[in-house]
């Protein structure tokens, strides 16, 4: 009986270690994979903070716009100017001949 009893244990405590060691695999594997899932995206976000660096910091010039504020703060066009749109193209002609 006691031998029984002793064989018994014995193939229980394998089956045990072998469905754990299944399981810690499959842990094992599904932890490299968020592993390499975080290395592509920390990848991703270090190109975008590199393609997005020359916009950081710069702000925006209403030095050369045709438009002028009211009493209230609100935009309006310069007397003259019908199509901001021209006004621009306009603008950038004459830069670029100068």
């Amino acid at each position: 009986m006691t031998a029984v009893l002793t064989w018994l244990t014995i193939i229980v405590a394998t089956v045990i270690v072998i469905v754990l060691g299944y399981y810690l695999v499959g842990i094992i594997i599904a932890l490299k994979a968020a592993a390499d899932d975080l290395a592509k995206l920390a990848g991703g976000l270090a190109a975008i903070a590199n393609n997005t660096a020359p916009l950081r910091n710069q702000g925006m010039c209403y030095e050369n716009l045709p438009i002028e504020f009211d009493e209230h703060g609100n935009a309006h066009l310069k007397p003259g100017v019908a199509n901001l749109c021209l006004h621009d193209a306009e603008r950038r002609g004459a830069r670029a001949q100068a």
